[in-house]
């Protein structure tokens, strides 16, 4: 299982609707693969859980989180990979 915690630069959260999405290629994923952020005003990151499972192929594969902030708010895309492997 990986965490993925996630803030702006002063350690707060994303604004309301960024989307996480998270795709694997020889890794299962269990659970969601995507979530969007409601308004929040709390202070803190936010944290974006996925199962990761070997899947039928024996090998080396990547697992990418690509983060989505809407374009009201700066229209940023961020994506960071890892590998995975069986």
């Amino acid at each position: 299982r990986r965490v993925f915690r996630i803030s702006d630069i002063f350690n707060g959260p994303l604004p309301g609707g960024t989307t996480f999405s998270v795709v694997a290629t020889n890794c299962e994923i269990g659970g969601p693969t995507s979530f969007t952020t409601p308004d929040s005003n709390s202070i803190g990151s936010q944290a974006f859980a996925v199962a990761l499972a070997a899947d039928d192929t024996p090998s080396t594969g990547l697992v990418t989180l690509t983060v989505t902030v809407p374009g009201s708010a700066g229209g940023i895309v961020a994506t960071r990979s890892f590998s995975c492997g069986d």
